[in-house]
């Protein structure tokens, strides 16, 4: 069998591509998953403002244990939560109209009375969010305050806040009429009854999914409407007024980080002092004064409260007086500098004075202090694909902050940027969607966060490549590597061909087991990670267990590091290639669009014959079709 090269041209591993010249966009058409919006963010969404670096290493996002609701959720319970949490900030209705952002003190939180906020994501992407939180954006995990289904409640009366009772009406008569003989199932969705198929697809999927007789896009989505009805309780409340936050019961807060100093414990609320030094950590540069320090709070129910601002002495120090210091209150500063933010850690009030600290930094735009100190690849074969799952730490070797001045998206600047192999498809990112852009040719991830001085700056990521049983896998690196390389594989009919890498047996991550290989690497920058892999894939998506979402935490030791690896591979995924397909940038557009009309055919075909999971068919189906309205001037097929 012929080698099939998966890599760049020596060419382009000499530089990184240049976000703006490979055609970046935040929503991508081929990536629809990366509309999300700022959910449950608990007065977090601080959209508009200075890009958030902070000054510990962002927590680690627990699994999400619940992949579906024990019994349906209850509309009316999640209006009771969002009354008495979150209205300050999204308002009473959801419109992200709350008293905190009227008054500038919060940027925009989404707003989830459009349905643009939620078609594309599935509730099971909103329980993850509440769930695990975004620290690093201010926003709390309710993974420990909220039931699991307290969680489901509260996300599926958010998502449906765009529905309307007329809407789900009418989508009621239409699904009568045009579901024939199956009015309680859908293609490739399963039962509409059942808990789990319903969370795991999003609203985009179940328009797909509806009889092809219903045309028209308003019948098509009151019908969507209609269905999600059928897994939750109290589907009346929908397009209802929430009721009054004293309506609804008290939220315990999750516990936090202990305090940084405990010079006296606080057992019960008292009147305090929250203080703290800013310090800069780039050599020779002094704090000074007059940088603002602003305040946040949660109450016990992890409600927010009104930011407060001060500002430094001439000694970099701060002090907020007469402050309610409460055990069960939860407390953080954020200093905004050189475009910016740095926070402190989120620490619970349980002394007095409670000392918040935070570093902050200069810039630098030399990419030549950042290194990769280690990778973790997860490669799953399956069909004619290889689903990779990838993990890289970068290290800032200076004392400044690496960011760039180039604006991928609005107030966000790239920091670092990751290729891939030509032929990839990004399929996400488990954790910080909004993070990151993707370039539309699918070959470059620019990062946002911008990277700090002696931490690690982990960055994850899914995507595909074409696979026929043998291949070289290049990637360029872009960054100086110096540090373990491991390289996970599943089946273990897979094997790796390299002088860089040797078996290291059998990896445990999570409850899956792979087979191995590992070495220390140091490449230059302008080197690529290569290997070549062998080995027969598993031949359909059933072959291998397919959990339901992604989830991380798993720790792998690299080199004395604790690297996150994705524990959990998206096995059933299945990427169909047409063999030998020309190259876009040799091929004509007539060449083009007769290849991807076959490709479309083919990949109906396997379809057909169940060798490809229906998600990815769908997905990969939509950017065939997207690419061959491009190329022929047209919108629909």
């Amino acid at each position: 069998m012929q080698t099939r090269h998966i890599g760049a041209n020596p060419a382009i591993l000499r530089s990184a591509p240049h976000p703006k010249d490979t055609g970046m966009s935040s929503v991508s058409l081929r990536l629809a998953p990366l509309i999300a919006a700022f959910l449950l963010a608990a007065c977090t969404g601080l959209g508009g403002e200075p890009e958030i670096a902070a000054t510990i290493p962002p927590r680690t996002v627990a699994p999400t244990q619940v992949s579906a609701p024990l019994q349906p959720p209850d509309l009316n319970a999640g209006s009771l939560i969002f009354a008495e949490n979150c209205t300050r900030c999204h308002g009473a209705s959801g419109a992200g109209d709350g008293e905190l952002v009227l008054a500038g003190q919060v940027g925009d939180p989404g707003n989830f009375t459009q349905p643009i906020t939620a078609r594309a994501q599935s509730p099971q992407d909103w329980f993850d969010t509440i769930t695990n939180g975004r620290l690093e954006q201010l926003m709390p995990p309710w993974g420990d305050s909220l039931s699991a289904q307290q969680r489901w409640d509260v996300a599926l009366y958010t998502y449906t806040m765009h529905y309307t009772a007329d809407q789900i009406a009418a989508g009621e008569t239409i699904w009568a009429a045009n579901c024939d003989e199956n009015c309680d199932a859908l293609p490739d969705i399963g039962a509409i009854t059942d808990l789990q198929a319903m969370a795991s697809a999003s609203d985009v999927e179940l328009r797909e999914a509806l009889p092809e007789s219903i045309t028209e896009d308003e019948d098509a989505w009151a019908v969507v409407a209609y269905l999600r009805t059928r897994t939750v309780q109290n589907a009346d409340v929908i397009g209802q007024p929430p009721p009054q936050p004293q309506a609804a019961a008290q939220v315990t807060a999750p516990p936090n980080v202990p305090a940084t100093g405990t010079p006296e414990t606080v057992a019960q609320a008292e009147t305090g002092v929250i203080s703290g030094q800013i310090t800069n950590g780039t050599d020779g540069v002094n704090t000074g004064e007059g940088i603002t320090v602003r305040l946040f709070r949660w109450d016990s129910s992890f409600a927010p409260m009104e930011p407060m601002p001060t500002t430094t002495d001439a000694d970099g120090h701060y002090q907020f007086e007469n402050i309610e210091i409460d055990p069960t209150f939860s407390y953080a500063v954020a200093v905004d500098y050189q475009n910016s933010r740095f926070i402190s850690d989120f620490v619970r009030g349980t002394s007095n004075p409670l000392e918040l600290p935070v570093t902050i930094y200069e810039p630098t735009e030399d990419p030549g202090v950042i290194t990769i100190s280690g990778i973790v690849n997860q490669l799953t074969a399956v069909g004619n694909g290889v689903q990779v799952v990838q993990v890289l730490n970068f290290q800032n070797t200076s004392d400044r902050f690496y960011s760039t001045s180039d604006e991928v998206l609005e107030g966000q600047f790239a920091s670092v940027v990751i290729s891939l192999p030509p032929g990839s498809t990004v399929i996400g990112f488990p954790n910080d969607q909004e993070r990151f852009v993707v370039s539309e040719d699918q070959t470059t991830v620019v990062d946002t966060l911008p990277v700090l001085p002696g931490q690690d700056h982990l960055i994850q990521l899914v995507y595909l490549v074409p696979y026929e049983g043998d291949a070289i896998i290049e990637q360029p690196l872009n960054y100086a590597l110096d540090g373990q390389v491991r390289l996970l594989l599943r089946p273990d009919t897979l094997s790796v061909v390299s002088d860089s890498f040797q078996e290291i047996g059998p990896q445990t991550v999570g409850e899956n087991t792979f087979k191995g290989y590992g070495g220390n690497l140091q490449l230059g920058a302008d080197e690529a990670l290569s290997f070549e892999l062998r080995g027969a894939p598993a031949p359909e998506a059933a072959q291998i267990e397919q959990p339901g979402t992604i989830t991380s935490n798993n720790l792998l030791a690299v080199g004395g590091l604790a690297l996150i690896v994705i524990g959990l591979v998206m096995a059933g995924l299945y990427f169909f290639y047409r063999r030998g397909k020309s190259s876009p940038d040799s091929a004509s557009d007539e060449r083009l669009i007769d290849g991807l009309i076959q490709q479309i055919a083919e990949l109906d075909e396997a379809h057909e014959q169940g060798q490809i999971n229906h998600d990815v068919y769908r997905r990969q189906r939509q950017r065939l079709k997207d690419r061959l309205s491009e190329l022929m001037g047209e919108s629909d097929e």
